[in-house]
């Protein structure tokens, strides 16, 4: 890479939280945050996929051989192998974000949100909600205040607004991903669908509709059969009390997990262990 260097740039590293053997279908891995002071220059040849949103300034970005004026409310992606020269102008530098992204099926998500190799330039200047987006992003991105889900959720956001994947149904799949994946996270917690509403900001009859239609059965249930899974090898390979399993698997109490156990198989958990 080829570069000017009349800019300062603060680099932030993304933690990343979700159960171990997932990998989401694409998440924000990084970002940075940088700030040219004019003339700045630079040419490469990506080896990784980045988003840029621009939030001042003007300039010019020729990828592979087609220009495109970008300025604020541009977001433009980088495609690995994608020949990208880019400059701002001395009058309009340039400030923007950078955001690294992976995921086991990036390139489709990408194209939901309306981008290709060939299509990586979007203008988002009229949409009001990208720099609320960014400034939320940013937020907290340089705190390290997110949740283990945020850098998936985030990427989906902005996606939603550049291609309006709602109608395409990658908004709906990424609710049902991401509330599937805090299940999967804090099963033993007692945890509610209420709360899982409350923490992906949707109402509960949202949540339980595109749960269902991505899974087949509703949160709730996706919840409790997590549950008794964990249970019941934990009735068959632990010491744990009957108490102990029941708090370890997020029942609340003692009475109410053996109650629900027998409603459901038809044995108590004592016996079912012996």
């Amino acid at each position: 890479m080829e570069m000017t260097k009349i800019c300062k740039e603060e680099i932030f590293a993304v933690k990343a939280g979700w159960v171990p053997g997932y990998l989401p279908d694409i998440y924000i891995s990084g970002i940075g945050v940088f700030q040219s002071w004019g003339n700045f220059k630079s040419e490469q040849v990506p080896s990784a996929y980045s988003c840029h949103v621009i939030t001042e300034g003007r300039g010019l970005m020729k990828i592979n051989g087609v220009d495109y004026e970008a300025g604020a409310g541009s977001v433009i992606m980088f495609y690995p192998g994608n020949h990208i020269i880019y400059r701002d102008y001395p009058s309009s530098p340039w400030k923007y974000t950078w955001e690294m992204l992976k995921g086991k099926n990036l390139e489709t998500a990408l194209k939901l949100g309306g981008f290709s190799k060939d299509k990586p330039f979007m203008d988002l200047s009229s949409d009001s909600r990208l720099m609320k987006w960014l400034d939320v992003l940013t937020e907290k991105f340089t705190s390290g205040k997110y949740s283990e889900v945020y850098p998936i959720s985030a990427v989906w956001e902005l996606l939603t607004m550049t291609g309006k994947t709602e109608d395409a149904g990658a908004g709906k799949t990424c609710l049902a991903e991401t509330c599937r994946l805090m299940i999967d996270k804090h099963k033993g917690a007692v945890l509610t669908v209420e709360q899982l509403a409350s923490q992906l900001n949707v109402d509960r009859s949202t949540l339980y509709r595109t749960f269902r239609e991505k899974f087949g059965l509703s949160p709730k249930q996706y919840l409790d059969n997590s549950r008794f899974a964990e249970a019941e090898a934990l009735l068959a390979k632990s010491e744990l009390s009957i108490k102990e399993i029941a708090f370890f698997c997020g029942f609340g109490d003692q009475y109410y997990f053996s109650t629900a156990f027998r409603r459901r198989f038809g044995v108590s958990p004592g016996k079912r262990r012996k």
